[in-house]
């Protein structure tokens, strides 16, 4: 992709094997809440298209048996604008009132670096599973692997990553209308999730919970990481401040971490959890569960 943006009408979905590399992306001013200027290689979708800018999922002919589809899918170093309204308000979706930035459908194989996605009018980045129809029933995602992948001002969540077998490293989820990152229990390191509508991190998941390392969780409207689920969470090394200052009275959002009754076990080591400033964060870690296991090490 070249330096030009490229205003599309319909869903690319690209084929199996393949490279899409732009010349980069930037911001001519500050990213603040009303207003941005973003150039380089921009892939933006047409007002009243209404349409996913860009589907990940494998070609039918190429499934075998109950094996895993395979996309074998690099993206890196451009911008997806969603165009869901010139506003930056959340709810926001006056020109285009559907689509994801990027939705990858029960495939795997995937790498991202250094792209970003902006204003979509459902999730910025969404993987989940899918049934090809072809008698194996539905095939989860699997093998995403993430490096300096933005989700800015998008309706939905940043970032709804449902899959296996993966790794996310420096996302950065902001102003999102619901949760900076919702995801089930695949590692997140040295990530940033702040401002946005929910939670910073939703976490949740059927077996072994997830690891956060070395994140930032701030002024997310909600709780900075609330876990739902899943047999034993590892929070490291982080910091998780000023949130959930705008639900009065609902106690497991007016927090820092929440641990649902569906958590069994939870360590954390290295964390800065408090309600640093003029914030209305009045707990910093909270939990209803009687059975929960937490395992402290140094924090404060």
């Amino acid at each position: 992709l070249r330096d030009v943006k490229y205003g599309i009408s319909a869903t690319l979905t690209p084929s199996r094997n393949i490279e899409i590399k732009g010349s980069g992306w930037y911001f001519l001013n500050d990213y603040v809440d009303n207003e941005l200027v973003l150039r380089g290689s921009i892939i933006e979708v047409i007002a009243g298209s209404d349409c996913d800018a860009i589907r990940l999922r494998a070609d039918v002919s190429e499934l075998s048996g109950s094996s895993y589809p395979r996309q074998h899918a690099i993206l890196r170093d451009f911008a997806i604008h969603g165009n869901r309204s010139a506003s930056q308000a959340t709810t926001a979706t006056d020109l285009n009132s559907a689509g994801n930035g990027i939705l990858a459908q029960g495939t795997s194989y995937v790498q991202m670096e250094n792209v970003l996605v902006l204003r979509c009018a459902e999730a910025g980045i969404a993987t989940e599973s899918y049934d090809y129809g072809d008698g194996n029933g539905s095939r989860s995602c699997n093998n995403f692997h993430f490096d300096r992948v933005f989700a800015l001002g998008n309706a939905g969540s940043g970032f709804s990553l449902f899959t296996g077998d993966s790794t996310f490293h420096n996302l950065v989820g902001g102003y999102n209308g619901l949760d900076g990152l919702n995801g089930n229990g695949q590692p997140v390191t040295a990530s940033r999730f702040w401002n946005n509508q929910r939670r910073g991190i939703s976490m949740s998941s059927s077996n072994d919970g997830g690891t956060i390392s070395d994140c930032y969780c701030y002024d997310n409207k909600n709780a900075g990481i609330y876990l739902s689920s899943g047999d034993l969470h590892s929070i490291i090394g982080s910091k998780v401040f000023d949130n959930g200052a705008e639900l009065s009275g609902v106690a497991s959002e007016e927090c820092g971490i929440y641990i649902a009754p569906g958590v069994d076990e939870v360590l954390l080591d290295g964390c800065e959890i408090a309600p640093h400033g003029t914030t209305d964060q009045k707990r910093g870690i909270y939990s209803t569960n009687t059975g929960l296991v937490l395992r402290l090490g140094t924090n404060r």
